[in-house]
């Protein structure tokens, strides 16, 4: 705004301006009627620097916060003027104490607090204290309550001796209130009874229904009742089942399925027989071996006397007793007539020897 801007009054700002000066506003004021109800003037021309006069109901240097209604004990306010209580109080001045057991803790001894109402509240005390506030101790024993011999705890509980019961053992214990023939169990301040079928009850003095009287097992079942807590039990012959023995009893053979073929053992047997048969063979053959050291050849065409051998060079062939002899020398310049010529394809120098020949003549 411009210093021509006179209309009405100057207002400063919220933590702008603190004196407001002649001339044109500055650090954010503006020129403008009172805005807000908890704002402070002063004239266009005048300075302050007295204290500021605050609105009713506000305070503090920026006239920022409000006064809480005169009497406002435990209590705040967002606008002037109000009483806003805090957690625990009420009333039109939050002056009423809603939770008297948090604010004052009343209660002692380990006891415990409980609010009330307005200001009121009440104390559960633990054994052995007592008082509005579980301020006095006590002995509930004193009087000696427990009859019949009995011996109390310092918290009135009495032990009492056999034959009696009850909290101040007054009662005597009967050595046998089972009724009807059933079995009594002392417990400890206690006792227990197991009736025969057909009764019930703590004592054994109900008489119970009769539930095998219409016959209920079918198929020559035995009927028991009161048995199990049930009505009545059936037992069953052999061949039949159920509640009733009402369903009979099937049987189903069983087969079992056919043992699997052992391929695996099998297959191991016939690898060792051949690992065998082909070492029994091996051995043969070195024997034989053994016995002819000089390599021999046998002669399938063991009538011829002497042939001629074409291979890598020629040799002169001998067969004499049924064995093949070979000399490395030339030939005869002239063959018997009784001699044929051979052209020798594959000779084998072993025991097994194949002689494969085929014969020609000179034509």
């Amino acid at each position: 705004c411009s210093p021509h801007c006179r209309t009405f009054f100057r207002v400063c700002l919220k933590h702008f301006q603190a004196v407001v000066s002649p001339g044109s506003c500055t650090f954010g004021s503006i020129i403008t009627p009172v805005l807000g109800i908890n704002s402070f003037s002063i004239e266009d021309t005048e300075r302050f620097d007295s204290p500021i006069n605050c609105r009713p109901g506000w305070q503090g240097r920026y006239c920022d916060e409000c006064i809480p209604h005169i009497g406002c004990r435990h209590g705040t306010c967002k606008t002037q003027w109000q009483c806003i209580c805090d957690e625990g109080w009420g009333g039109l001045f939050c002056d009423q104490d809603l939770n008297y057991c948090t604010h004052h803790r009343p209660c002692k001894n380990g006891a415990t607090c409980m609010n009330t109402g307005q200001g009121s509240y009440t104390c559960s005390c633990k054994p052995g204290f007592t008082g509005i506030d579980c301020e006095h101790e006590i002995s509930e024993c004193d009087s000696n309550p427990c009859r019949n011999g009995g011996k109390q705890g310092a918290s009135y509980t009495c032990l009492c001796p056999l034959g009696f019961t009850g909290s101040n053992c007054e009662k005597k214990v009967d050595r046998n209130p089972c009724s009807n023939g059933g079995t009594c169990h002392d417990l400890i301040n206690d006792y227990t009874c197991t009736c025969l079928p057909g009764y019930s009850g703590r004592n054994c003095d109900i008489k119970t229904r009769d539930e095998c009287a219409s016959g209920p097992c079918e198929n020559g079942g035995t009927c028991y009742s009161g048995l199990y807590s049930a009505n009545f039990v059936c037992y069953c012959p052999s061949g039949f089942m159920g509640n009733r023995c009402e369903l009979p009893v099937y049987t189903v053979p069983v087969t079992l399925p056919p043992k699997p073929v052992p391929w695996i053992a099998i297959s191991m047997g016939v690898g060792l027989v051949a690992l065998l048969i082909l070492f029994c063979m091996i051995a043969m053959v070195i024997r034989q071996m053994r016995m002819h050291p000089e390599p021999k050849l046998s002669l399938l065409a063991l009538f011829l006397h002497s042939i001629y051998i074409y291979a890598c060079k020629i040799v002169f062939l001998f067969v004499r007793s049924g064995w093949v002899r070979f000399v490395p020398h030339a030939p005869p310049a002239a063959l018997p007539q009784e001699v044929e010529k051979t052209n020798l394809h594959k000779i084998v120098p072993t025991g097994l020897v194949a002689l494969e020949m085929h014969a020609f003549t000179d034509n």
